[in-house]
């Protein structure tokens, strides 16, 4: 293939990591503004396979993982930082940092410059990120705009939304994650203000858990509509494969003795959760059927309240585990300890009288 561009010609080879190289020398040489340069896709396909031998000293395969769009650059960037510093710097377990669109040569070297660690950079496919054949788009944006008349935190996002659905059924299968065996879900914008000592993916593998999680928080029922209607059909047409409510957190999720759901769920934003729970048969049925009914679209289910149900009906309760994890924040949620002793111990910098002591 011949390249002409500004004034130099080029003959790259078939060979993508060679005409990477060219490439690269090519703009070095030109005389471009910066806002220009990273407008060219040196270093722009999308990484599709983590490469474990460096990281031979990890006794768990496990990552942390954020979907992110570009504009969250720095939000991601100042939360990467955090990880680092009260945690991963003991560690050096790799970033997988996915977006819909690839990530601008700026994104990447703000990201890839945040930390020691490895960073790899995925696609998601847009065959799962934009809405499946099935969802009336035009009946979801209608939809989207009654719901931002009730004010209901991101109704106005059909973006969050594709997010959403796809942390929820189709994150678990991106190929930089088919090795994993646990992950960190990375919120941009999160803030990690105490050191974590205790390492969660290892709490993971020795506890035998498919879910930690930090908070719970309680749904807007407007978002929800016809959410628990849906869950409770598939509950009748599947008895064979959902647990025994004895044996579940399903109990947890009503409203006392009331059957109906009181919308308390795990919120993820902070969890660690196993791949073998996001691509078991059971949890696949659920969500192939959820997503049949266009409720990612058409309300605004997200991922937490989805995968806390299918955690209810899926796992045991000693399968699923309560995080000590502390000096969490972001936007609703928060975890600070109240006691003196800890704030010191852990080297807190948070303000238990901002956040919701522990």
């Amino acid at each position: 293939m011949i390249l002409v561009t500004g004034g130099i010609t080029v003959l790259l080879s078939p060979n993508v990591g060679t005409a990477e190289i060219l490439l690269r020398k090519i703009v070095e040489r030109l005389d471009l503004p910066a806002h220009q340069k990273k407008l060219i896709a040196v270093n722009a396909l999308p990484d599709t396979e983590i490469d474990w031998k460096p990281l031979s000293n990890l006794t768990t395969k496990a990552a942390f993982v954020s979907l992110v769009l570009e504009e969250d650059m720095h939000k991601l960037r100042n939360t990467m930082v955090d990880v680092e510093s009260r945690f991963n710097h003991h560690h050096g377990y790799p970033w997988i940092i996915i977006g819909d669109k690839l990530f601008s040569n700026e994104f990447r070297e703000w990201i890839v410059n945040s930390v020691s660690s490895p960073v790899y950079f995925g696609l998601a496919p847009p065959i799962e990120w934009q809405e499946p054949y099935w969802v009336d788009i035009k009946k979801a944006e209608k939809n989207l705009k009654e719901m931002v008349k009730g004010n209901s935190a991101h109704s106005e996002s059909m973006s969050w939304r594709r997010m959403s659905r796809y942390n929820a059924g189709f994150m678990a299968f991106h190929p930089l994650l088919k090795d994993l065996e646990y992950y960190w879900k990375v919120h941009p914008g999160s803030t990690y203000s105490c050191n974590i000592n205790d390492d969660p993916f290892q709490q993971m593998k020795e506890g035998g858990y498919h879910l930690s999680y930090g908070l719970s928080l309680t749904e807007d029922h407007r978002n929800i509509p016809t959410f628990e209607y849906l869950v409770k059909k598939f509950i009748v047409q599947n008895k064979d494969i959902v647990l025994p409510v004895k044996d579940t957190i399903y109990e947890a999720l009503l409203n006392g003795d009331d059957a109906y759901f009181s919308n308390c769920h795990i919120w993820n934003n902070y969890m660690v959760v196993s791949l073998s729970f996001l691509r078991s048969r059971e949890y696949m049925k659920f969500f192939d059927y959820l997503d049949s009914y266009g409720g990612f679209l058409y309300e605004r289910w997200g991922d937490s309240f989805p995968l806390s149900v299918a955690a209810a009906l899926f796992l045991n309760k000693a399968q699923i585990h309560q995080s000590t994890l502390t000096g969490y924040l972001h936007s609703g949620g928060a975890l600070c300890p109240s006691n003196l002793d800890e704030h010191i111990a852990l080297q807190c910098s948070c303000n238990p009288g901002h956040y919701g002591g522990k």
